[in-house]
């Protein structure tokens, strides 16, 4: 019999994987998604514990973090330093007015305002409708923005959903992301950048859509 030959049963175990490699993959994928979804709570709980307990761990993990960011934020074009106040101005202006010009009418955005032409520190930076509804539009042109939790009275009083529009200092690339600040604060395109970096396409467009 060919099992009782080592070899000769490395050989057909090694076959039978790679005529059923998806296959295989496709279930082990399945049985980790089933058991992360199981046994969620458990494994954030240990993650936490690990990293309260173990520093070398949680230093590792740290660098890693400030290593992702430092690749992204160079592929970014991320300033250091602190531009000239009329500078930021400047730099500001174009921005806003290239997410409410080009952006914004290109997804469905109508009666766009751009609120720096009556208020210099209006809360948010663009007014506009989207399907009948109030929208606010925040324009950075970092990977990050945090968003006041402040501006959330503000948002509920009109009734309106908000965006974070993220641009790049060329004007490459954009990402137009809707904000619900029940879930949280803050709005990140760090991961769809790094993943898109090759793409052609200058927006995410499922995230406006959706």
């Amino acid at each position: 019999m060919p099992y009782k030959d080592k070899e000769k049963r490395r050989q057909s175990d090694k076959r039978y994987y790679q005529r059923h490699h998806e296959k295989l993959l496709r279930k082990q994928r399945a049985y980790n998604r089933n058991y992360y979804q199981q046994n969620r709570e458990r494994i954030l709980e240990h993650r936490k514990l690990r990293m309260r307990t173990d520093k070398q761990y949680h230093e590792q993990r740290k660098e890693r973090t400030r290593i992702s960011y430092r690749k992204a934020a160079e592929a970014w074009g991320t300033q250091q330093g602190h531009r000239a106040a009329r500078e930021n101005i400047e730099i500001a202006t174009r921005t806003e007015l290239f997410v409410a010009q080009f952006v914004l009418p290109k997804y469905g955005f109508t009666n766009i305002i751009v609120c720096r032409t009556f208020a210099r520190q209006f809360p948010f930076d663009i007014l506009a409708k989207k399907d009948g509804r109030r929208v606010a539009v925040e324009v950075t042109i970092g990977m990050q923005k945090s968003i006041k939790p402040q501006k959330k009275l503000l948002l509920d009083f009109m009734d309106a959903d908000l965006y974070i529009c993220h641009v790049k200092l060329d004007f490459s690339r954009y990402y137009l992301l809707p904000v619900n600040m029940e879930e949280k604060t803050s709005s990140t395109c760090q991961g769809i950048f790094m993943k898109t970096i090759g793409a052609k396409n200058v927006v995410f467009k499922k995230e406006v859509e959706g």
